[in-house]
């Protein structure tokens, strides 16, 4: 059974790994959902779901790790208080380290800017969002914002060949079912009413 927990746990760690190293890395929501973002065909929720699932799968192992190896840890809590002991180095490091990340203390806190800075590379969208997510507006919505009935949006976007089944829908369910981004079906929305002006 050790080989089992050991390799799940082995996994586990691999996977929160390269879900961290994305999380870290990806862009912020509003520009990821705008955009449509993916790395290796993975959206940011999808990265987020992995994220938590092998997180969970991780704890599970590893407490039962522990439990199968209960013994050599409480010897390794139970040997004399030194300085040396790796309980006593490994507990004071990891509170001073939650302590840093709480407070924002250096050198963490640049850790944290470092990864702002990252989020904040990715390209910006050539058309802006309307207002904050409005990828999760339905088309009619949208389509009002830009002083447009709703039934015209939506045959306009018929007319640029994308299935559009209502105005009931939200701007990311148009672009998922037409394998375009949120930005894209709103540029295309955006240039129709400004032709019509």
């Amino acid at each position: 059974m050790r080989k089992y927990v050991n390799l799940f746990l082995f996994w586990s760690l691999m996977a929160m790994l390269i879900t961290g190293i994305v999380l870290f890395i990806m862009p912020l929501g509003r520009v990821a959902y705008w955009t449509g973002w993916t790395l290796l065909g993975l959206d940011k929720d999808q990265w987020q779901s992995l994220h938590i699932v092998f997180g969970i799968l991780m704890l599970i192992f590893g407490f039962w790790h522990l439990y199968l190896n209960w013994r050599p840890f409480v010897k390794y809590v139970k040997e004399k208080l030194s300085p040396a002991n790796p309980a006593v180095i490994t507990t004071l490091v990891s509170l001073v380290l939650l302590v840093m990340a709480v407070k924002y203390i250096p050198p963490i806190n640049y850790l944290l800017e470092f990864q702002e800075k990252i989020k904040n590379s990715w390209v910006k969208p050539t058309t802006p969002p309307p207002v904050p997510h409005a990828e999760l507006m339905p088309l009619r919505d949208i389509a009002m914002r830009l002083g447009m009935r709703p039934r015209d949006a939506v045959e306009l976007l018929r007319q640029h060949g994308l299935e559009v089944p209502s105005g009931q829908i939200s701007l990311k369910e148009v672009a998922k079912l037409n394998g375009k981004r949120p930005s894209e079906v709103y540029q295309i929305l955006i240039q129709a009413s400004q032709n019509r002006k």
